[in-house]
């Protein structure tokens, strides 16, 4: 599917061509930290509405194809999926600049070429994150408001599913 997007988007060209080879190591970086931090974790996947609303359903209509073994890898899986659009949407702005960049000094050394799209990486992806952390905070907002009112510590806190769940979705989604 993100192929045909940024092909559809940008046509069959240089800048298509570095845009997917860089959603395709994005993807992979991310599904390795993914994998590393959902091994450090003990993730049920039962803190997310929606999963323990389908694991509710196939358990009331006695259904189990086999189809949803593991809550935590739904919950890993939408993390992933989530993180596609950043990886995506960075990996066609700096392709697009870099080949802009590249349009307007044919001569430009590689070196620096490649100094100038990171730079303008760096400063997307500070943007990215930034947008990307008030969403997750938005999300969790009542509960971040509410909970300063238990006086529950710092470290019984971040045992929360919900909240490592967070954490975690902000830390491999940027």
């Amino acid at each position: 599917i993100t192929v045909l997007i940024v092909i559809i988007s940008i046509g069959v060209n240089i800048k298509s061509l570095a845009s997917i080879l860089s959603v395709i190591i994005g993807f992979s970086i991310t599904f390795f930290i993914n994998d590393i931090f959902f091994s450090l974790t003990n993730i049920s996947g039962y803190s997310s509405d929606n999963i323990t609303l389908i694991s509710f359903y196939l358990q009331k209509n006695d259904i189990n194809n086999g189809l949803i073994t593991n809550l935590s890898n739904l919950v890993s899986i939408s993390i992933i999926l989530g993180s596609l659009g950043v990886i995506i949407d960075s990996a066609v702005d700096c392709s697009s600049v870099t080949y802009q960049l590249f349009q307007m000094d044919r001569k430009i050394k590689l070196k620096d070429l490649f100094k100038r799209g990171f730079n303008v990486g760096g400063d997307i992806l500070a943007a990215m994150i930034d947008t990307l952390i008030y969403i997750y905070v938005g999300g969790q907002l009542t509960f971040l408001l509410i909970l300063p009112n238990f006086n529950i510590p710092i470290d019984i806190m971040l045992n929360y599913e919900s909240i490592t769940i967070e954490i975690l979705r902000s830390l491999i989604g940027t």
